[in-house]
């Protein structure tokens, strides 16, 4: 077989699919995977990275209202003294530089007070 190089189109909403599906994947199955499984997601990681794309994954980290994330749920915690990202749900994902993928998250803080 001659050593073929050639272009895939795929489309964006295959891509961030398979790259939301790579992420859930690794989120949940840390220290489960075999060989095999681990030479393929490496190869999807290559492929993720030679499409440009950038994945995040802000679990733990300070809220900024700013941040392409949606909010799906707050839970009050009177013993924090600043809004936390408690839980990601989906990833940011993003693509030479423009979101395809808002992040969905679980915020945890205190009440929030109007004053």
């Amino acid at each position: 077989m001659d050593n073929i190089n050639h272009s895939v189109e795929i489309p964006v909403n295959t891509m961030t699919k398979l790259v939301i599906e790579l992420w859930r994947h690794n989120k949940t199955n840390k220290n489960t995977d075999n060989m095999r499984t681990r030479r393929l997601k490496n190869q999807i990681e290559k492929i993720i990275e030679l499409a440009n794309i950038k994945i995040y994954d802000l679990e733990g980290e300070k809220y900024d209202p700013g941040l392409a994330l949606e909010v799906i749920h707050f839970i009050t915690d009177n013993n924090k003294s600043e809004t936390i990202i408690d839980e990601m749900i989906s990833p940011i994902v993003i693509l030479n530089s423009k979101v395809i993928n808002y992040g969905q998250v679980v915020l945890s803080g205190p009440k929030y007070k109007e004053g």
